[in-house]
């Protein structure tokens, strides 16, 4: 298949291909049957539910994960921009289902790869490296997914405002960027944007914070 130079660049900093060479990216894609896909803002590029057909890695645009409660209320679960990948864990299953929505928040281009093969007896010279890193990939996420659990669990809508933005603090300091909206963050943090604000605006008064946008500092004294 014909991949862009930035999409070979991109491809390269994902953590399943670490370790192989742009020539041998090329050649695995063959083993996990890639294809690309693009899709409009706002729209569902797999639905809970739907068999998990397969793995995907951003090349363009924002994804979010969500999950939508009997009220029709929005939870964000995670969100992904290029040159990461979300499904793994769910396309690795055999006979597997998605266990949430896949939503774009952006125009978004992702490519589409299939790691049953890599189960299977075929002949991939790149199967054991592939697998290694798959299994790690999943692992960090995993963590990734404890930090979350970590956020909702502090008291109060404030502390837990504060605990998600020291998950994007650099530990060096200094103002810093999320890949959130105000109503996604609001949306992951399971409140209102209009409930959000009202913490957020009171850290910032008492000098914990400073933000403008998405872009935000913390206090040393609050870390």
């Amino acid at each position: 298949m014909e991949l862009l130079n930035t999409d070979l660049t991109l491809l390269e900093q994902n953590p399943l291909f670490q370790g192989l060479s742009p020539a041998d990216i090329r050649k695995s894609l063959y083993c996990l049957r890639a294809h690309s896909e693009a899709y409009p803002a706002k729209t569902f590029l797999f639905e809970e539910g739907d068999p998990a057909l397969a793995m995907a890695v951003i090349l363009q645009g924002q994804v979010d994960l969500l999950r939508y409660d009997s009220q029709g209320n929005i939870t964000i679960l995670e969100s992904f921009q290029a040159g990461e990948s979300f499904g793994e864990a769910y396309a690795v299953l055999p006979a597997g289902h998605y266990g949430v929505n896949a939503e774009s928040r952006t125009p978004v281009r992702v490519l589409w790869l299939q790691v049953g093969p890599l189960f299977e007896e075929i002949s991939c010279p790149f199967s054991s490296r592939l697998l290694q890193n798959l299994v790690a990939d999943i692992a960090q996420k995993d963590l990734l997914l404890k930090g979350k659990v970590m956020v909702l669990s502090q008291k109060g809508l404030e502390n837990k405002a504060l605990s998600f933005l020291e998950e994007y603090a650099p530990k060096e300091g200094g103002s810093f960027a999320i890949p959130f909206s105000r109503e996604a963050m609001a949306a992951y943090l399971s409140c209102e944007r209009s409930t959000l604000s009202r913490p957020l605006s009171k850290m910032a008064k008492e000098g914990k914070i400073c933000y403008q946008g998405n872009r935000f500092s913390i206090k040393r004294k609050a870390l």
